[in-house]
């Protein structure tokens, strides 16, 4: 048992180590039109995994809607498509929706219809401000900051919680999570940071380590948030992960559910606290 655990984790960790790298480097070295295409591929199978698995869309129209819509969210942020034109869009797809609802006869409940067009817009639009980042001066630098704050505050968390984990954070929804866990988790993003910080020091780069600290602190929070968040759907749905792409892992939700919240929590914070290297 204690060997097939440890090849488990083995599992658990090689993945994660090869997902992150692969990530860091498409977003700090591809062309941003790269960093579109893996976001469209991450946001179509995060519409899929909310409307399927969940059983939360049992209409097949609809679950291809959200899948598309995932998939063309990501471009719309890309072009910079202006307001106007985004109002537009989402006031057609949410037309659209009700249009199928109220043409079939056993149609899809207000409840799929909310479901389908949060899938579809909610959290790729989240995850696409990543494309916004980018933009932003020395937008390469900070583009990575959501990650390494979600996913080592993920590990920490995890770890901190197996080795001296008492008291539950919130058994209802997450029984596993501790409050132990969760200041871990914040240690991780900071120490995370700092680590990334020290890389960019020694390529000559005036590092501002009070905003990285910030950022820190913000994206580990909002990562526990979005955490707390995607177990409260899972729970809700009674399944224990959104899929198995990823072995070990889960779905692609199960390894994002944090990141999409603290994307758009850095990018504010960004916006804030602009950093100057």
């Amino acid at each position: 048992m204690a060997g097939k655990k440890s090849g488990n984790m083995a599992i658990r960790v090689g993945v994660a180590v090869i997902g992150s790298a692969l990530s860091a480097w498409i977003l700090t070295a591809a062309p941003p039109w790269g960093t579109g295409l893996l976001l469209t591929v991450l946001t179509a199978l995060m519409g899929f995994e909310l409307t399927v698995p969940t059983g939360l869309v049992h209409t097949r129209l609809l679950q291809v809607c959200a899948v598309l819509g995932a998939a063309a969210t990501p471009w719309i942020f890309y072009f910079r498509l202006p307001l106007t034109v985004c109002a537009l869009l989402l006031f057609g797809a949410a037309a659209i929706l009700f249009l199928i609802a109220i043409l079939q006869a056993h149609g899809p409940s207000p409840a799929e219809l909310a479901v389908t067009l949060a899938s579809a817009v909610l959290f790729p639009s989240a995850l696409s401000l990543m494309l916004e980042t980018l933009r932003m001066e020395n937008g390469r630098k900070l583009v990575v900051i959501p990650l390494i704050a979600a996913w080592c505050a993920d590990g920490l968390a995890l770890i901190t919680g197996m080795l001296i984990g008492r008291h539950k954070l919130i058994p209802r929804v997450s029984p596993n999570k501790t409050v132990e866990g969760f200041f871990g988790g914040i240690g991780g993003s900071l120490i995370g940071l700092a680590v990334y910080g020290g890389i960019l020091t020694l390529r000559g780069f005036r590092v501002p380590w009070v905003a990285f600290a910030v950022y820190a602190v913000v994206g580990a929070l909002a990562g526990v948030l979005g955490d707390l968040a995607l177990s409260y759907i899972k729970r809700a749905c009674g399944i224990k992960d959104f899929g198995k792409l990823l072995p070990e892992h889960g779905g692609v939700l199960d390894r994002f559910d944090s990141v999409s919240f603290a994307v758009p929590a850095c990018y504010f914070c960004f916006l804030l606290f602009p950093p100057t290297f």
